[in-house]
């Protein structure tokens, strides 16, 4: 008896152990998936500035160009380049339009230079956005790599608790016990459930819908058989319990579907079973 309170308390409860566990790789796991949902927005975020970038830098180059050319005909003419074309004017008529002329020239090129600085800012702000969307990418990447490596250690220390659960036979008696314990709040809650379910048919006056023949039943996920209904050994803990229903490996996030048509009583962590 002393070895075995002294083991129980070094262990523990192994069930609430691998329960706990469990919980922690699940947050770690969503954790994991809402960084890659980041990583994901981060890198449609740099390819669509990487093409605004692109557009703006060829609309910064036909500008520069236009302004570039603009300057050299401003050299070669010299300051008096516009007066030159008033005086050529043969009326005054001409003269006037001449000046309107000049007018609309001086209000482009002032447009095409204020586009010019405008387009210059824009390239420069895009680029800094681009600067911290690959700063984020980075984070986020590093953030997944943390991620992975809790996940691995979870995973390692869950296998620690199962190989150090193989080892002692006490310690595999506690894990029956909790497993039997974990059985029967089972039977009490699908009584509890069934007797709730009774009670809301007897008030709508409505008896209860035929059970489902053998074979009818929809199979509730794609996978093997790996543990039948009713009395048997236990591979690992070398003793006999009882199942009450049949256990199917499956691949982690495989779809799940109710085998018969019916309401959703119960929706929660249950210990031993998740």
């Amino acid at each position: 008896q002393k070895e075995t309170k002294r083991i129980e308390k070094k262990h523990g409860s192994v069930l609430k152990t691998i329960d706990k566990l469990d919980r922690q790789l699940y947050e770690q796991k969503k954790e994991r998936n809402r960084i890659n949902d980041q990583i994901k927005v981060t890198d449609e975020e740099l390819a669509n500035l990487s093409k605004k970038i692109g557009e703006i830098e060829q609309d910064v180059q036909t500008r520069q160009s236009s302004i570039s050319a603009r300057l050299r005909l401003l050299y070669m003419e010299g300051r008096t380049g516009y007066l030159k074309t008033l005086f050529a004017a043969e009326s005054f008529t001409e003269a006037a339009h001449r000046m309107d002329y000049l007018s609309w020239v001086a209000q482009r090129e002032h447009q095409l230079v204020r586009q010019f600085q405008e387009d210059l800012s824009n390239l420069q702000e895009l680029k800094e956005k681009q600067t911290a969307a690959r700063e984020d990418l980075v984070r986020f990447q590093g953030e997944t790599q943390q991620t992975i490596k809790k996940v691995s250690g979870l995973k390692r220390q869950k296998r620690s608790v199962l190989v150090s659960l193989s080892k002692e036979k006490d310690a595999h008696e506690r894990m029956i016990e909790d497993l039997q314990r974990s059985a029967e709040q089972v039977d009490s809650l699908l009584k509890e459930l069934d007797r709730r379910f009774q009670l809301a048919q007897s008030r709508m006056r409505q008896p209860p819908g035929a059970l489902p023949s053998l074979g009818s039943l929809l199979w509730p996920v794609e996978g093997k058989v790996v543990s039948y209904f009713g009395r048997q050994k236990h591979p690992t803990f070398d003793t006999f319990v009882t199942k009450k229903g049949i256990e199917i490996s499956a691949q982690e996030g495989s779809p799940i579907r109710a085998v018969s048509s019916g309401n959703v009583v119960y929706a929660d962590w249950l210990k031993g079973y998740g």
